[in-house]
């Protein structure tokens, strides 16, 4: 599940929550979907490969600023660097 898709379902559980009383079967079930629901929001990250994919990218991009500035090249290299998706 995406961040998002868990913010509009634990809202809906509070909604639902607020319609029973503490001490009831119902309200306890809810809670520990919401619990649960918020250790799962914890849990989520960045994938590996996004990360991985970024990384390349701005080393491609400093490797060319690099070279630009001590003048070994001057061209459009900018123009070789694979754009982002």
């Amino acid at each position: 599940m995406k961040k998002q898709q868990i913010d509009l379902e634990l809202a809906r559980l509070l909604d639902e929550m607020r319609l029973y009383q503490v001490d009831s079967s119902q309200y306890q079930t809810r809670l520990n979907a919401y619990s649960a629901l918020c250790e799962a929001k914890k849990k989520i990250s960045i994938d590996p490969n996004t990360t991985l994919s970024v990384i390349g990218t701005m080393g491609e991009i400093l490797t060319v600023l690099y070279f630009e500035r001590s003048n070994i090249i001057i061209s459009k290299a900018f123009g070789l660097i694979r754009r982002l998706r």
